[in-house]
């Protein structure tokens, strides 16, 4: 994504104005947008009435534009930039804190049998406690899965009953429900890998 955001900067700047130069030779002529200068007009005629010295409009100064967006606070989303899809899923199961290695260790491959089982699914990697390189301080209570996708255009995913990554989501939650203690939680790789750069492991 920055490699894309510089790019478009950099074409921004150097062949945009090139391209001007030759698409406006006989320079701009600004059109009267009708529509949008009759909205404008409305919206002048609100806001002066909002603005006046009338008794009516306290309401409306209480609701104004400085105090209102105050409201929608809460439902704000966090992230600012368009969510790209990798195609790929990121499973991360916590198991009791209290496990074993000789527990936790069977409990991978057995969800792994159920990744594979998916058409869709190409190839399933697992992890299991703290990485290799000791940044993440957790223990054999941590799984996690790497789960490879097919393009949306193979015909896996046009057979069977599940058609998106939210369906198989779906379908996934259902079966690993079978697991009474462990909590799943589903994400991509490069977006996990952001989150716990923000908000820690």
């Amino acid at each position: 994504m920055s490699y894309a955001l510089l790019g478009s900067l950099i074409f921004t700047l150097t062949l945009v104005p090139v391209l001007a130069s030759y698409w406006f030779t006989k320079g701009i002529k600004e059109v009267v947008n009708r529509p949008y200068e009759w909205v404008k007009g409305i919206y002048a005629e609100e806001l002066d009435w909002c603005l006046g010295p009338s008794e009516d409009n306290h309401a409306c100064r209480f609701l104004d534009f400085r105090r209102f967006p105050a409201a929608g606070v809460p439902y704000i989303g966090g992230e600012f930039m368009p969510h790209l899809d990798e195609g790929a899923l990121w499973v991360r199961a916590t198991m009791p804190y209290t496990i074993s290695f000789e527990e936790s260790s069977k409990f991978a491959p057995k969800i792994r049998d159920i990744l594979m089982a998916y058409p869709m699914v190409t190839e399933v990697g697992s992890e299991l406690g703290r990485p290799d390189d000791g940044t993440d301080p957790t223990g054999f209570f941590n799984c996690e899965f790497y789960v490879g996708l097919r393009p949306y255009k193979d015909k896996a995913w046009q057979q069977g009953p599940i058609r998106n990554k939210a369906e198989l989501t779906e379908d996934l939650q259902k079966k690993l429900a079978a697991y009474p203690g462990v909590i799943f939680n589903f994400t991509q790789p490069a977006e996990d890998a952001v989150d716990e750069a923000l908000t820690g492991p």
